[in-house]
């Protein structure tokens, strides 16, 4: 039998005043990555495409500062017809293995089978740790479909029930928290709405072990004992942490909603039971509630510090790229205006010098001035295609009926080789409203580029294309030497040229441009080699102009 004594009662005081302290602690840390997911999706709202490497850098100190965050990851939407496109685009990136998986009840991961739509872990970091789980369809597994839908259709942050995580073969329950993204700023009014324009999500992954431990701060207060049950039914099925004590002196239970899903947190204490340690309890039992307050505050501003720090990093981040962006535009411009005027004058001295000099002039000296005259024109194309990279996408749309074969044939009429060139139109090309400036520029960057490598006497160039789904794909196709494919991830970097020393213009500027263009349509561009030798450049662009993001 209990003999309930002042003790007694300073201990249940002091038990329920250090459960009260600990379940705030655990509901700022939900509250704090709720925070976390939504500056991940401000990051893709701010930019038409986020690189691997922005979200890299942008993760990265993120989960170095919250140890209880396991990963965080973006989620795509993507529909069938674009699968393709994603996994060779994840493969260009230097993903070699990547594609859409899913995982037997063996636990072993297979290529996902084909669904309309999937929702593959497209980026993940930490990644030396989450290996298994990018590319994984999250709609493979019935308990995250679930969650998926109802976060789509609502427009609410959630949180998936128990679940054994794909990243890593570590016991213990995890959980995930979905936070999904919509073209615009806001979530759409209706239903309809949401699923047309719905993106993707932001996703925290959680081992419930990883987060407790993060919650008690390596504090062990003898006696003190806590379970956690989902959906607020005690019972082993919906058990996710700690064990029931058999022979308890005191017990509190509280339920407490993790992003939308209600957990049921049991505390128990025995007589080994003092208090804890980190605070006297009994006096704040005894000298009551305000020393606890206090306490409470102190918690809330650590944790609001944190959260104003993650903000602010968000903010900054956001300025960085903006900055970078005018910054390069900027450079373009400046370099534009004042560079093109001094090598006109290097130009129109050269031409002088041979002009006033005649028959005059030593070979060995006009041989100089050619040379210097090339130099120019080489200079003066690295210029103009730095400004182009800039301004590529800027413009406004020019929205204009294009006939693809008719823009294409006006395109080899202004290459001079054109007349060496036999065209190939594989099937009927289509007829569309479309940005016409835009892309008139990818077709002449990618018919300029395949004509001016090519070595052939019979040079050919092979253009088609077909409907998936949203989208054109045109595969542009010419029959030159071919690249290797140990460059295909180095060609759409700025300045890459693989040809040293070559008499061909080229700037290594003309195929980042194209990659930029279809990149800001919401498209993909892929190389693939042609089995006749050449190679052959795949990109899609929207059938509606509406959907170029």
């Amino acid at each position: 039998m209990l003999i309930w004594n002042k003790q007694k009662t300073s201990w249940y005081d002091s038990f329920q005043n250090k459960t009260h302290v600990m379940n705030l602690a655990l509901l700022s840390k939900i509250e704090l990555n709720e925070k976390v997911l939504k500056s991940l999706i401000g990051l893709f709202r701010s930019s038409k495409f986020v690189s691997r490497e922005e979200f890299f850098i942008f993760t990265e100190s993120i989960i170095e500062n919250q140890s209880f965050i396991h990963a965080l990851e973006w989620v795509p939407k993507v529909v069938h017809s674009k699968r393709f496109e994603f996994e060779e685009q994840a493969k260009l990136e230097g993903l070699v293995a990547f594609q859409f998986s899913e995982r037997l009840s063996s636990g072993e991961m297979i290529r996902a089978e084909n669904r309309e739509v999937y929702y593959p872990v497209y980026y993940v970091h930490p990644l030396e740790r989450n290996k298994l789980a990018l590319g994984f369809d999250l709609f493979s597994n019935p308990i995250r479909a679930e969650t998926l839908k109802h976060s789509i259709d609502t427009g609410n942050i959630e949180s998936s029930s128990s679940i054994t995580l794909v990243q890593e073969n570590k016991s213990g329950p995890g959980f995930l928290i979905f936070y999904p993204n919509y073209r615009g700023k806001e979530v759409p009014e209706t239903l309809s709405k949401r699923r047309e324009m719905f993106e993707g999500f932001a996703l925290g992954v959680y081992l419930i072990e990883e987060l407790i431990e993060d919650v008690m701060q390596g504090e062990i207060v003898p006696g003190l004992n806590m379970v956690i049950y989902e959906n607020n039914v005690i019972d082993e099925e919906n058990r996710l942490y700690g064990n029931l004590m058999e022979n308890q002196e005191m017990e509190l239970s509280f339920p407490i909603n993790v992003s939308g899903r209600t957990w049921l947190l049991v505390w128990q204490a025995d007589d080994k039971f003092n208090g804890g340690l980190s605070i006297n309890f009994p006096l704040v039992a005894s000298g009551g509630f305000f020393v606890l307050m206090i306490f409470l505050a102190m918690i809330f501003e650590m944790n609001l510090m944190k959260t104003k720090a993650i903000e602010q990093e968000v903010k900054i981040r956001t300025a960085e790229l903006k900055r970078a962006n005018r910054d390069l535009e900027q450079f373009a411009n400046i370099t534009s205006h004042d560079l093109k005027a001094p090598l006109r004058g290097i130009n129109h001295l050269s031409n002088w010098i041979q002009e006033d000099l005649g028959e005059n002039l030593p070979a060995e000296v006009r041989g100089h001035l050619d040379r210097l005259a090339e130099s120019v024109e080489d200079m003066d194309a690295l210029i103009q295609g730095i400004l182009e990279y800039s301004k590529a996408g800027k413009s406004s749309i020019e929205r204009r009926t294009v006939n693809v074969e008719g823009l294409i044939k006006k395109i080899l009429s202004f290459i001079d080789i054109s007349n060496d060139v036999e065209l190939v139109v594989q099937n009927e090309l289509p007829i569309f409203q479309t940005d016409y400036v835009k892309l008139s520029q990818i077709f002449s960057n990618l018919i300029s580029n395949a004509i001016k490598h090519n070595t052939n006497s019979n040079k050919r160039l092979s253009i088609s294309s077909k409907t998936k789904g949203l989208f054109y794909e045109f595969r542009v196709e010419g029959n030159g030497p071919g690249i290797d494919p140990k460059y295909y991830d180095k060609i759409f970097q700025m300045f890459q040229t693989l040809q040293r020393g070559s008499k061909v213009e080229n700037t290594g500027i003309g195929l980042p441009i194209v990659k930029k263009l279809v990149e800001e349509a919401n498209g993909f561009i892929r190389v693939e080699p042609v089995k006749e030798g050449g190679t052959a450049f795949v990109f899609s662009w929207p059938v509606n102009v509406e959907n170029a993001g």
